[in-house]
């Protein structure tokens, strides 16, 4: 992807339109875009390592022997609970840092910054922190590809007022059958299934969420990861929702119902998502280890890049008017929906972004 503005995302402004979550135990707010990435987990084992030794932190504020008093911050449980590692994910995708801040915002975190996103670290140094304090530094940075790529629609769509371009899967008046064939083994469709015998026999409930929500995967070209989109409803935090979907996942690919048909189809708007975070939850937690001794915790920076588009299309494809209808499904995505990566090794969620609004979608050029 190349350079671009980062928006900096405040953890404590109440207006703020768009969250960086630094765990999964957000709650969903009315209005705002919430997005995660789990490579911060690996700054978390890599201060860990560093450190020597489980690290015993005390509560916030606190001058006595870590360990004592309240209990770590969910925060900390979250990142020392987390199941990713360095081997969940290609490193291509993302970097971690864990250390005093002077070594950390050296050289080799800029290198880095500018391997994942083109420019210095986004957030800079922190201001009036000392260069004693330790830094949880990740950033994540993905642009799924698809080959073919994916159909993309010649003109934008409004979205709540604001035109956005737009991209799916469909079968094109005059393409090719060929690649109609090849761009529809690129999306899996896990709910709804069903055929018509099927949903006659579905309760009311049941054929309300058949025609009003679906789970449909894209096949990325690059095999290690999964790239999920969803129209759900919200659970109690963002955790909560992406447990929904991934409970909805099927791995029989073999399903009759598991393809769309020619006069089926997905219809979303690009999403483009540049946003950096500096959270305080950890900031000033005193922890204690053989090998840092007694040292203070900085806040965690995340930065996080994700475009989810075409995929590289060279021209144009010619749209179709899709709505949520099932059967034939022709999904169409209004907000909000999620977008979920997994690791496809693992089965396990790298990144996740709950879209509630038109700020991490990508804007026409007319509309910029």
């Amino acid at each position: 992807m190349p350079p671009t503005a980062f928006a900096v995302c405040h953890d404590d402004a109440p207006d703020a339109r768009v969250r960086v979550c630094p765990h999964l135990d957000v709650e969903h707010r009315p209005g705002v875009s919430l997005v995660w990435a789990g490579v911060s987990a690996i700054a978390w084992q890599r201060l860990v390592q560093l450190a020597g030794a489980p690290l015993e932190i005390a509560p916030a504020g606190a001058g006595e022997a870590a360990g004592t008093g309240e209990a770590a911050a969910p925060l900390a449980q979250a990142l020392g609970a987390s199941p990713i590692d360095e081997t969940t994910l290609d490193p291509a995708y993302w970097a971690a840092w864990a250390g005093p801040l002077a070594a950390s915002s050296a050289g080799e975190l800029q290198q880095e910054s500018r391997r994942l996103f083109g420019v210095d670290w986004p957030l800079g140094a922190p201001a009036g922190a000392g260069p004693d304090r330790i830094a949880l530094r990740s950033g994540f940075a993905m642009h799924p590809r698809f080959d073919p790529p994916l159909a993309r629609a010649p003109f934008p769509r409004s979205h709540h007022g604001t035109q956005v371009p737009c991209f799916g899967v469909w079968c094109s008046p005059g393409e090719p059958e060929p690649v109609w064939h090849t761009r529809a083994t690129q999306a899996l469709i896990h709910f709804p299934r069903y055929t018509d015998d099927e949903l006659d026999e579905l309760s009311d409930e049941g054929i309300d969420a058949a025609y009003n929500q679906f789970v449909i995967e894209l096949r990325a070209a690059d095999p290690g990861v999964r790239v999920i989109v969803a129209t759900l409803p919200a659970g109690s935090t963002l955790g909560r929702t992406i447990d929904r979907a991934l409970s909805l996942l099927r791995e029989d690919d073999a399903h009759p119902r598991a393809r769309f048909s020619a006069d089926e189809g997905l219809f979303m708007p690009v999403i483009d998502i540049a946003c950096a975070a500096r959270s305080s939850e950890l900031a000033d937690r005193l922890i204690e280890s053989p090998s840092l001794g007694r040292a203070r915790l900085g806040p965690l920076e995340q930065v996080i890049r994700f475009r989810l588009d075409d995929g590289g299309a060279l021209a144009p494809s010619p749209s179709r008017s899709f709505g949520l209808m099932s059967p034939p499904r022709r999904f169409s995505c209004a907000l909000p929906f999620l977008v979920l990566v997994l690791a496809r090794r693992s089965k396990l969620p790298v990144f996740a972004a709950w879209v509630e609004n038109v700020d991490v979608l990508a804007k026409a050029p007319e509309a910029r």
